[in-house]
This record gives C-alpha cells, sequence and structure tokens, in this order.
C-alpha cells in the first residue's frame, strides 16, 4: 500500500504524479489500471484520479477539488461558488467552472461539469487547496450574465443570505470587467439589498460615475418577453423585482 499513501497525499493526481514511483510508465499504468478495477482509485475523466478513502469508501477529492484541477486556470464560480460559501442549501447536481480555456463538459459521481470561458484574474481565491471566486465576485459574475449560469430568483436567494460585503472588491472586479452596462445591473440589483449588505452611498456613488444612460439596456439577455423599462437607470428589467421568490413571483430564465 505504499504507493496508494503516495498517492492519497494528493487530492487529485494524474499519471504524470504516478510514473516517479516506479521504474518504467508501463507498470505505472498496471497498477493505476489495478486499483481502478479494485475500487480503490476513481478516475474522474482522462488522466484525473483520485483515492478513495478506506474508513468512509468516499473519494478524498470533493467537487469543488475536481473543479481546481481541471486545467491550469480552472476555478470554482458562479452558482457553484456560492454553494461553496454556504449561500445556497438547495442539492445542485451542476458544478460550474471558469477557466481561461473551455473544456468539454463531464460527469462524474452524478455531478455534471460546465464550462465558462472568462480570462478575468482578479479575486480568486484559494481556500484549503480549493480555486473559488471571492464571494463579491461571484455577485459580480452572477449579475454579468444573468439568466445563463443563475436565474434571478436563485440570484435573489444567494445574496438574500450574505450578511455583508466588501465595496471595494466589488468596485475592483467591475473595474477589470470595464463593462458600463455592468455597472449599472450591479447598482440596479444591490440598491435593492443595501441596507441587508451595508452598501453605503459612496458605493452607489462610484458606480454612477461609469453609468452612461445615453444608451438602452437590458438586466438580462434571456426572457425579454417579460422585462419592462425602467426610466431610472434605462434598462429593461423584471416588473415587481422585489416579490421575485415569492409564491407566484417567480421567473423562468
Amino acid at each position: 500500500m505504499k504507493y496508494f499513501r503516495e498517492l492519497a497525499k494528493k487530492t487529485i493526481f494524474s499519471l504524470n504524479d504516478v510514473y516517479p514511483l516506479f521504474k518504467n510508465k508501463e507498470s505505472a499504468k498496471n497498477y493505476i489500471s489495478r486499483m481502478v478495477e479494485e475500487g480503490v482509485i476513481h478516475r474522474i475523466r482522462k488522466d484525473m484520479y483520485t483515492c478513495v478513502d478506506p474508513n468512509s469508501s468516499l473519494d478524498y477529492a470533493t467537487r469543488f477539488d475536481i473543479a481546481t484541477h481541471i486545467n491550469d486556470s480552472s476555478y470554482v464560480s458562479y452558482h457553484s461558488a456560492f454553494e461553496f460559501y454556504g449561500f445556497y442549501n438547495q442539492v445542485y447536481f451542476e458544478t460550474q467552472v471558469s477557466s481561461k480555456t473551455r473544456f468539454s463538459p463531464f460527469e462524474y459521481d452524478e455531478y455534471r461539469y460546465r464550462s465558462f470561458v472568462n480570462d478575468i484574474d482578479v479575486e480568486i481565491n484559494l481556500i484549503k487547496e480549493v480555486k473559488v471566486t471571492s464571494l463579491e465576485r461571484t455577485i459580480v459574475d452572477s449579475i454579468d450574465i444573468l439568466g445563463k449560469a443563475m436565474d434571478i430568483e436563485e440570484l435573489k436567494k444567494c445574496i438574500s443570505l450574505i450578511p455583508m460585503v466588501k465595496e471595494e472588491k466589488i468596485l475592483k472586479v467591475l473595474e477589470a470587467y470595464d463593462k458600463e452596462i455592468l455597472y449599472r445591473k450591479i447598482s440596479y440589483i444591490l440598491s435593492y439589498f443595501k441596507d441587508d449588505l451595508k452598501l453605503s452611498k459612496e458605493f452607489f456613488s462610484s458606480l454612477d460615475e461609469h453609468i452612461d444612460l445615453s444608451n438602452v439596456g437590458y438586466l438580462t439577455s434571456r426572457d425579454k418577453k417579460n422585462l419592462v423599462f425602467d426610466n431610472k437607470y434605462r434598462m429593461y428589467v423584471y416588473p415587481d423585482f422585489e416579490k421575485i421568490g415569492l409564491k407566484g413571483g417567480d421567473y423562468d430564465v
């Protein structure tokens, strides 16, 4: 079991991690194949493996560990980042992963791993070997592509559970994106949570400095038939925003 103990030190490993333990690559491949057949090691996808805890029979790797190791730039994002921080408590069988390059979606252990391409480098945390967007960036990211990674009802539920955020981090992410319409979206949605999240007037003033109302915008590119025009933000938004998520107030996006 000496090889197993060495490999178990790594949450996730590849054949390149196995080769140094053996005299030749063929022996290493045969060992991994045998261990996979015996159920001692699980193959997650091509050249990605994890050991199985002999006491619990569970993988050493969590789905967040897997997301972190899909490629060199991958990290947990959007809905899955909210889950990682504990701000979404329902069962959700999709793990959302961002990286600079797209990967082919795959399934493992009932979870589907979905790829989002994103080259923004700011506010990515490393927490217990898991790369995950900060809470502030998760909010901005989710609003940026509202309706694609998660719908408005889910987003409201997640934000409503957050006790507070750091304004400077939100502004840092917005600066990295450098998209006028995103400042507008953030201002509109977070205005409903300004007291809960303890957001200051100065924060919204900072957002206003980047907002250009000369162009009409959309809160989401999905479900446009249900949107109404908000004159203050010159943007098409959901009607009765405060009621979304209440009985009879759901939107399918």
